[in-house]
């Protein structure tokens, strides 16, 4: 990250230099052709240093701009999802993002399921019916920081540990096959990134299961 913000910086200032140096041999240009010198050919040379000039900073600039908002821009993402080593219908909650906007965007790539936002006993789920693999995507960008965007249904039993959350499946007793969730929430921004994602072989009923958090900054690692 730190050789893209320095190729970037480099860059801008590469052009800078360039419109500051064609500026410099425009001005002796247009002297020489106020007294008189070239003035068949300087209207031309003017015209062409001008128009380089302009597009110099004009590219600086937008550069500039687009490095800022990229600088600015942060990014919200949730993954899950549900696989069975047979097929079997039931339904599994699992630990969805606090933030509104993520949970409205949440996208089903598969016919084999839908998902509710729920209310449960171990607190607001996403809810998946299925009756075979499915997966559940969600992704936002946004100029400026994401409001709180953690887990839900985080078992407080162990935080002095590790982060454990609850995840519930009910498959109505069917005893054919196991279930697994896998599922990521990702938040991402130029200077730094954080991941809580889990791999699960679900048990039936509700359990605690161990969510893994990764931080990185990507100035001091």
């Amino acid at each position: 990250m730190a050789f893209v913000i320095g190729d970037m910086v480099c860059t801008v200032m590469l052009l800078v230099g360039l419109s500051t140096i064609l500026f410099m041999l425009l001005v002796p240009t247009l002297a020489e052709y106020r007294n008189g010198k070239g003035r068949s050919t300087r209207p031309m040379v003017i015209i062409v240093m001008a128009v380089l000039i302009v597009a110099l900073v004009g590219y600086s600039t937008w550069l500039y701009v687009d490095y800022q908002e990229w600088m600015g821009t942060e990014e919200l993402e949730y993954t899950l999802n549900v696989t069975m080593s047979e097929p079997v219908h039931g339904v599994v909650y699992v630990p969805i993002s606090v933030n509104t906007a993520l949970q409205g965007a949440l996208e089903v790539d598969s016919d084999n399921g839908s998902v509710t936002i729920e209310e449960t006993p171990m607190g607001l789920a996403l809810r998946v019916e299925f009756t075979g693999n499915v997966t559940v995507h969600a992704r936002l960008e946004r100029l400026g920081e994401f409001q709180d965007f953690h887990l839900t249904m985080l078992d407080e039993r162990h935080l002095a540990a590790s982060r454990y959350h609850w995840v519930g499946l009910d498959t109505g007793g069917m005893p054919n096959g196991t279930v697994s969730v896998e599922f990521m929430l990702e938040q991402h921004s130029f200077d730094h990134a954080e991941w809580s994602w889990a791999s699960i072989e679900v048990d039936e009923g509700w359990e605690s299961y161990k969510v893994t958090f990764e931080y990185y900054d990507w100035y001091y690692g």
